[in-house]
C-alpha cells in the first residue's frame, strides 16, 4: 500500500511538472535572411534555453511563466533581448546584428597618423621614433618623415601643410603644452622638449581632427606617457654631443620613470664648419619624471619636466651692416597630472591638468629682450557607450595664458614693456555612431568663449569611414577650425579676430601584417588671417593697419607606403 502511494505521488509531480512547460521555438537571422548558426537562446535568470540549429532554428522546453525576456547571444553580434509572455514565444523570428565593436571594426579616422601597437592605422612603431634616420631621437623630427608635413628650413619646427608651426598644437595625455620647442637662434635648428621612451603611442592629425582639441588651424600632436611599464629597468645613453640617463622603478601598484639629459654642441662645431658663428655652441641641460598609481579602478599620472638651454652667436645684421652679438637663456617647466577611471560598464572619466612656464632672455647686443609665458590648462572629459553602436566624448576644456614682455638697454636703467592675460572657456560633445561594422560616421561640435572677443565660437566637424575590405577603409572628413592670433599682434589691438580654416580632405588606408598604404588628398581654405598695411603708422599705441583681411588655401595629394619584408631583411618607407 505505501509503495503504490509513492508511485502515485511520482505520477503527480510528473503530470504537474509537464503541464509547467512551454515549448518556446523561433528562428535566428542576421543581414535579413541569413539563419545564424550557434547562437545562444534562453530566457533570462532561469537555465531554459538551448542553442540554433544550421537552419537558425530553436527550440525549447521553458518552466517559467508569464512576461519573461528572451535573450539571444552570438559572438560578434548585439544582444537581441525580447520582452513578452512565455506563452507568446512560438514561432518567433528574431533578427539580430553585427557589434560595431567588435576587432575588425571601422576606425573612424581621418589625416591621422598614430604610433602604437594598439591601433588599426598605425604607421610607425613606437621605437620607429627613436631609430628614423635623422631625427637623433627627436618626436617632432620622426613626424616631419611623414607627408603632410615638412620641417621649417630656419628652425626645424613642425609645419602642417601650409600654415607656421603655432598652427600645430602639442598636447601630453590630452593636455595642452604652452612652449614644446627648445630656444635658440635664427639659423640652428630646435629640438621638441621630451624623451620619447617616455611615451606609449603618438596620435598626430594633420587635418579634420577631433572636437576634443581646439585652437589650432593645421593639426594636432597628442603624446601618451606609458601607464604601467614592464619592469624595473636603467637605461644609459651616450651620443657625440652629450649624454642622457634614465630610471623606471616599479611597485605593484605604482611605478616611477625618470630621465635626464645634457647637450652641448661644442665638439660638432669644432669638427665640423658651420656657416653660424658660435661663440658659445648650444647647451642644454633637461630632465623628466613620470609617476603613476593604480587606484581603484582608475589611474593617476603625474608629468613633470624642465630644462635650460644657452646659446651665444655673432650674426650678419643687414639693417646695420654689421655683425651683432645675439645670445639666449632660456628656462621652461611643464607639468601636468591626469585621473582615467571606468566609472560603470558604459561609462568612463578623464580630468587633468596642466600648468606651462617659460622665460626668455635675449639679447642682441645693448638691447635686452624679455619675455614671459605663463598657462594652464584644464580638462574633463566623459565617455559614454549608450550601445553598441553609439559612442558619446564630452567635456569641458579650460585655458588661461598670460604673456608678458620687456624691452631695455644694458648700458642704461630703462626699460619698459606690456602684458597681455585672457582665458578661454571650451565645450565639446563628439557622437560616434556605427551604422554597421563596416560604415560609421562621426559628429562633432567645438564651441569657445574668449574672453579678449567676448564672443563665442562654433566650429563644426564630420567625419565619416567606410570599411571596403577586410584590410582597407575609406575616409572623409571636414570642418571648421578657428585659433588665436599670436600674441605679438594682439599687444597691439586685442580685438583682432580669430584665424580660420576649413578643411576638407578624403583618404585611403590599406594595412596588412607587413604593408601600409596611405592616399589622401586635402583641400584648406584659409581667411581673418593677420595682415598688416606697411604704410599706416602707429596711433595710440596701435597699429592701424593690423587686421584680418589675409586669406589663403593650400591643397594637394599624399602617399604613405611602408613595407616590411616586401624584400628580404629591409624595411622601407617611400
Amino acid at each position: 500500500m505505501k509503495k503504490s502511494a509513492q508511485l502515485l505521488l511520482f505520477i503527480l509531480i510528473q503530470l504537474n511538472l509537464i503541464h509547467g512547460q512551454t515549448s518556446v521555438s523561433g528562428t535566428v537571422l542576421e543581414n535579413g535572411d541569413t539563419p545564424v548558426i550557434g547562437a545562444n537562446v534562453f530566457i533570462e535568470g532561469s537555465y531554459d534555453g538551448t542553442t540554433t540549429d544550421v537552419e537558425g532554428k530553436f527550440q525549447f522546453d521553458a518552466y517559467s511563466e508569464g512576461e519573461q525576456t528572451l535573450i539571444v547571444s552570438y559572438l560578434g553580434y548585439e544582444d537581441k533581448k525580447v520582452k513578452m509572455l512565455v506563452s507568446q514565444m512560438k514561432d518567433l523570428q528574431i533578427k539580430i546584428r553585427e557589434s560595431a565593436m567588435s576587432l575588425d571594426a571601422v576606425e573612424i579616422t581621418a589625416s591621422t597618423f598614430k604610433a602604437g601597437d594598439n591601433s588599426k592605422v598605425a604607421v610607425l612603431k613606437p621605437l620607429d621614433i627613436v631609430t628614423t634616420a635623422g631625427s637623433n631621437g627627436d618626436v617632432i623630427a620622426a613626424l616631419q618623415t611623414l607627408p603632410g608635413t615638412q620641417p621649417n628650413a630656419e628652425d626645424g619646427r613642425l609645419f602642417v601643410r601650409g600654415g607656421d608651426a603655432r598652427e600645430t598644437k602639442i598636447y601630453i595625455d590630452g593636455l595642452r603644452v604652452f612652449t614644446p620647442y627648445s630656444r635658440t637662434v635664427s639659423g640652428t635648428p630646435v629640438r621638441g622638449r621630451y624623451s620619447p621612451f617616455l611615451f606609449k603611442g603618438v596620435s598626430f592629425s594633420t587635418g579634420g581632427y577631433s572636437s576634443a582639441f581646439g585652437q589650432a588651424l593645421s593639426g594636432v600632436l597628442d603624446m601618451n606617457t606609458i601607464d604601467d611599464p614592464r619592469q624595473t629597468q636603467t637605461d644609459l645613453s651616450f651620443m657625440t654631443v652629450g649624454l642622457g640617463l634614465g630610471h623606471t622603478q616599479k611597485w605593484d601598484d605604482k611605478s616611477l620613470s625618470i630621465s635626464a639629459s645634457y647637450i652641448d654642441l661644442s665638439p660638432y662645431f669644432k669638427l665640423i664648419k658651420s656657416r653660424v658663428d658660435l661663440e658659445e655652441p648650444y647647451r642644454g641641460f633637461s630632465g623628466e619624471s613620470v609617476y603613476r598609481h593604480k587606484i581603484g579602478d582608475g589611474l593617476l599620472k603625474a608629468y613633470v619636466a624642465g630644462d635650460f638651454t644657452k646659446v651665444r652667436v655673432k650674426q650678419f645684421d643687414l639693417d646695420q651692416m654689421d655683425y651683432a652679438d645675439i645670445g639666449i637663456d632660456n628656462y621652461n617647466v611643464y607639468a601636468n597630472t591626469s585621473y582615467q577611471t571606468v566609472l560603470t560598464d558604459k561609462h568612463s572619466l578623464m580630468v587633468g591638468v596642466s600648468a606651462g612656464m617659460n622665460r626668455d632672455d635675449l639679447s642682441v647686443d645693448t638691447l635686452l629682450f624679455d619675455t614671459n609665458l605663463d598657462g594652464i590648462n584644464t580638462r574633463a572629459a566623459v565617455k559614454t557607450i549608450v550601445n553598441d553602436h553609439f559612442i558619446l566624448n564630452y567635456g569641458l576644456d579650460y585655458m588661461l595664458q598670460s604673456d608678458a614682455f620687456e624691452k631695455g638697454l644694458s648700458t642704461q636703467n630703462f626699460s619698459f614693456g606690456d602684458t597681455l592675460n585672457r582665458h578661454i572657456m571650451a565645450n565639446f560633445i563628439e557622437g560616434d555612431y556605427f551604422i554597421s561594422k563596416d560604415l560609421a560616421f562621426k559628429l562633432g561640435l567645438r564651441g569657445e568663449y574668449q574672453s579678449l572677443l567676448g564672443q563665442y565660437i562654433l566650429s563644426p566637424r564630420v567625419t565619416i569611414a567606410q570599411k571596403l575590405t577586410e584590410n582597407s577603409q575609406l575616409s572623409v572628413a571636414g570642418g571648421i577650425f578657428t585659433q588665436e592670433v599670436d600674441p605679438e599682434f594682439l599687444f597691439y589691438n586685442e580685438g583682432l579676430q580669430n584665424e580660420r580654416a576649413y578643411h576638407l580632405l578624403a583618404n585611403y588606408n590599406w594595412k596588412t601584417e607587413k604593408q601600409i598604404l596611405r592616399l589622401e588628398g586635402y583641400y584648406k581654405s584659409y581667411d581673418r588671417l593677420i595682415k598688416y598695411d606697411g604704410n599706416s603708422d602707429p596711433v595710440n599705441g596701435e597699429l592701424t593697419g593690423l587686421g584680418n583681411a589675409g586669406e589663403g588655401r593650400a591643397y594637394g595629394f599624399d602617399m604613405f607606403w611602408r613595407a616590411t619584408g616586401f624584400i628580404k631583411n629591409l624595411d622601407f618607407w617611400v
